[in-house]
């Protein structure tokens, strides 16, 4: 069965929409993980449960990268790209102690007996300040053969997957549901949409456009600050462009945010009434957009929980 199931992802985490959409997911956290614990700096990542080693070769992009998983033949088979180190679970650990910006762990909690104490694993490999960044299948209402099959132990709400970081001494600093969307349903969904506009739908696009308006005003004054300051403090200069990155890559993820919103939106317009998801954390038009979105998760059917930690001090 475990062979079975490296030889089926590494046939299809190439090319199926499933784990391109939930790659590009995963590494826009990623991203804002190693911004975070490594500004101005090269970062040194860990993808713990990385099976085949496909998602290696992406999150090089952020800096140098090894992975680590279950040291057998059968794994081991299944990479194909030697230019990563792989290191032995749990043997080898002791050697990565304290020396990781970022932890990955995509899709591994659910699959062993005693998740607390894979995460403080994850938390031992860390430098002080440094991020873990983990999904997880959501909703245990949601358990199917497939879970079965693929050897999970449980499914995840927000409240466990919290409850398990914290008991491993990590601080829970994003936390959310996601729900990869096949591209051909997105196609259909965007058809019907644009012959019968949804007024929720059109206010989100709305707020994101307002949001991508906000980010090129962040950029725009920083640079006429900077300029206006000279080259006499290069300190103080850098220190602007950093606040304004920051600033606009906080507000680049509520603009992406609201654009799954809307998108989401169309792809239920399609559905019969009873498999919608819904919609309650969608601010009506009276409400702030901005600060409501991220108050109460939306709940998706057949969806997963992304969750991003950090290291206590």
């Amino acid at each position: 069965m475990l062979a079975d199931g490296y030889a089926v992802t590494a046939a299809h985490e190439a090319t199926h929409w499933w784990f391109q959409s939930r790659r590009e997911l995963c590494l826009r956290q990623v991203a804002r993980a190693v911004g975070e614990a490594t500004p101005g700096r090269r970062a040194r990542l860990l993808d713990y449960g990385c099976g085949t080693g496909f998602d290696l070769a992406h999150l090089a992009a952020y800096g140098d990268v090894a992975g680590a998983d279950l040291g057998t033949a059968l794994a081991t088979a299944a990479r194909r790209d030697a230019r990563f180190p792989v290191y032995e679970m749990p043997g080898d650990l002791d050697r990565l102690r304290a020396v990781q910006d970022v932890v990955t762990a995509f899709d591994v909690l659910e699959h062993v007996d005693d998740d607390v104490g894979l995460l403080q694993a994850s938390l031992r490999a860390l430098k002080p300040g440094g991020a873990v960044v983990v999904t997880v299948p959501a909703h245990q209402s949601l358990w199917t053969q497939l879970d079965e099959a693929s050897g999970h132990k449980r499914r995840y709400s927000r409240d466990t997957l919290a409850r398990s970081m914290r008991a491993a001494g990590l601080e829970v600093t994003l936390s959310r549901y996601f729900k990869p969307i096949n591209p051909q349903q997105l196609q259909q969904a965007l058809a019907a949409a644009a012959q019968k506009p949804n007024a929720e739908m059109v206010y989100a696009q709305a707020e994101a456009d307002k949001v991508r308006a906000q980010i090129v005003k962040i950029l725009t004054d920083a640079r006429v600050k900077t300029l206006d300051m000279g080259l006499k403090d290069d300190r103080e200069r850098d220190k602007l462009d950093q606040e304004a990155i920051i600033a606009a890559a906080d507000l680049q993820t509520k603009g992406a945010q609201l654009d799954l919103d809307a998108i989401q939106m169309a792809v239920d317009a399609t559905r019969p009434e009873e498999e919608k998801a819904t919609t309650e954390g969608i601010p009506k038009p009276d409400t702030a957009m901005l600060g409501a979105s991220e108050q109460q998760p939306r709940v998706l059917p057949r969806c997963c929980r992304m969750a991003r930690s950090e290291r206590r001090a």
